[in-house]
C-alpha cells in the first residue's frame, strides 16, 4: 500500500470524498478528519470506505456543532486559530495532506510542519475560498480585510507546494502570490452518463440550489413574481419549499430536496437553468445542468465565468436583476418555439461539449496526474 493521505472536510464534502476514492485507487490509505456535520448531513455511505475521524476537532470552539450550525459551517475556516498544538499532535505524521481551503488549519499546520523533521506533501485545494467571496464585492472594507487575511495566511507559506484551483480567478490569484505549482482542475463528481436530454412540452426553467441569501433567494423571488404564466419554473433544492408561501403562481413548482432520480428527470425535461448565486467557485449544480444539455443564465461569479469561458455562448452572464434574466429566458423560449428539434440538438451539443471538460472521468484522470506527480517527486528525493 502507498502512504497515508489526509483529507480535511471543512466544507465541499462531495469533493473530499471524491479525492479520497481517487487516492484509495492509487494505493493510499486515507484518513478524513471531520468537522462533525458535513458527512452526517448528507448520509454519505462512502465514508465507510476510508478512516473517518468524526468530530475530530470538537475541542476547538469553531469546530463545535452548535457554532457550525449557527454559522452554516463557515466557522470551519477558523478551526485551528487557537490551541493549534493539540490539533497538530492529532494530525501530524502523515505523508500527504489535502486541505480543502486556505484557512487557519492549513496555515498553522504548514508553519508547524516546516519546523518538524518528518517528510510530507501538501495539496492546497480551493473549494470555495475567502479571497473569492471578499474579492468579488465592491467594498473598500472587504478589500482591507482581504489584504489582511492574505498576509496573515500566506506570509510564511512555501510557494512550491501543490495548489489545486477550480477556476481562472483562483489561478491568477495564486500566480500573483508567487506560487508556481498550480493545477487548474474544475473538480466535480458528475457522471455525464447518468444525465439525459429529453423533449418537453412548453418552456421549462429550472433552479437547482439551496435557497439562501448567497444563492440568490431574493433575486429568484423577483424573477418568479415577474415571470409570464406560460413559462414554467421548477425550483429544486434544500429549503425551497418554505418559499412556496411567498409565490402562489400556477407556473411555479417548489419541489424541495428530491432524490437523485427525480432531480435528473426534472433536469432532462427542462430547457434552461438559472443560477442566481452571489459567489460560486465552480457550481456543481450548473455542471449537472450542462450534463442535461441546458444553457445556463447566471450572475457573474468566478465559477460561472470560468464555465462560460469553456462553454462559450451556451453560458450567459448577466447583471443581478430580474429583468435581464427574464429577457434572456424569453429569447431562448423563442428559439425553441421556432424550431423545437433544433433546440433539442443544441442541448445535445451542450452536453457533448461539457463532457470533455467536466465529466467525472476527465476530472479523476487530472487528479490522479496531480497526485501521481507528487508521488514521483517524493520517490526521487528518497532515492538520492
Amino acid at each position: 500500500m502507498g502512504s497515508a493521505d489526509l483529507v480535511y472536510d471543512g466544507g465541499g464534502e462531495r469533493n473530499a470524498l471524491q479525492t479520497s476514492k481517487i487516492a484509495k485507487k492509487m494505493g493510499f490509505d486515507v484518513t478524513i478528519f471531520g468537522s462533525g456535520c458535513e458527512y452526517e448531513r448528507n448520509n454519505h455511505i462512502a465514508v465507510n470506505e476510508v478512516n473517518y475521524v468524526k468530530n475530530a476537532f470538537k475541542f476547538d470552539i469553531f469546530g463545535k456543532k452548535s457554532i457550525l450550525r449557527l454559522t452554516h459551517s463557515k466557522s470551519t475556516g477558523l478551526i485551528g486559530l487557537f490551541r493549534f498544538r493539540r490539533i497538530y499532535n492529532i494530525v501530524k505524521g502523515y505523508d500527504y495532506y489535502y486541505f480543502q481551503n486556505p484557512n487557519f488549519l492549513f496555515r498553522n499546520f504548514s508553519m508547524y510542519a516546516r519546523k518538524s523533521s518528518f517528510t510530507h506533501h501538501i495539496i492546497l485545494a480551493n473549494h470555495g475560498s475567502y479571497f473569492e467571496i471578499l474579492g468579488q464585492r465592491n467594498n473598500p472594507a472587504y478589500r482591507l480585510v482581504l489584504r489582511f487575511l492574505n498576509r496573515l495566511i500566506f506570509k510564511s507559506i512555501d510557494r512550491s507546494i501543490t495548489v489545486q484551483v477550480q477556476n481562472s480567478f483562483q489561478y491568477d490569484f495564486y500566480r500573483k502570490m508567487g506560487f508556481n505549482n498550480i493545477h487548474l482542475i474544475p473538480q466535480s463528481s458528475v457522471n455525464f452518463d447518468d444525465f439525459r436530454v429529453e423533449e418537453s412540452r412548453g418552456f421549462n426553467v429550472v433552479f437547482l440550489n439551496k435557497l439562501t441569501k448567497n444563492k440568490g433567494s431574493k433575486l429568484l423571488m423577483k424573477i418568479l413574481k415577474d415571470s409570464d404564466e406560460d413559462i414554467k419554473f421548477h425550483i429544486v433544492g434544500l429549503d425551497t419549499k418554505r418559499y412556496a408561501k411567498k409565490i402562489k403562481k400556477n407556473n411555479v413548482i417548489f419541489y424541495g430536496q428530491v432524490s437523485e432520480e427525480e432531480k435528473r428527470n426534472i433536469l432532462a425535461k427542462s430547457d434552461v437553468m438559472i443560477n442566481c448565486s452571489e459567489y460560486e467557485s465552480l457550481s456543481i449544480s450548473s455542471i449537472e445542468g450542462l450534463a442535461s444539455g441546458l444553457p445556463i443564465i447566471s450572475t457573474r461569479t468566478s465559477g460561472l465565468v470560468y464555465i462560460r469561458d469553456v462553454m462559450g455562448e451556451n453560458v450567459i452572464i448577466i447583471d443581478r436583476n430580474a429583468k435581464d434574466f427574464l429577457t434572456e429566458i424569453n429569447r431562448l423560449r423563442k428559439l425553441k418555439e421556432k424550431d423545437p428539434m433544433e433546440y433539442l440538438m443544441l442541448r445535445k451539443k451542450i452536453k457533448e461539449k461539457a463532457s470533455l471538460y467536466f465529466d467525472v472521468r476527465i476530472i479523476e484522470e487530472a487528479m490522479k496526474s496531480m497526485i501521481g506527480s507528487m508521488k514521483l517527486e517524493r520517490e526521487e528525493v528518497l532515492f538520492q
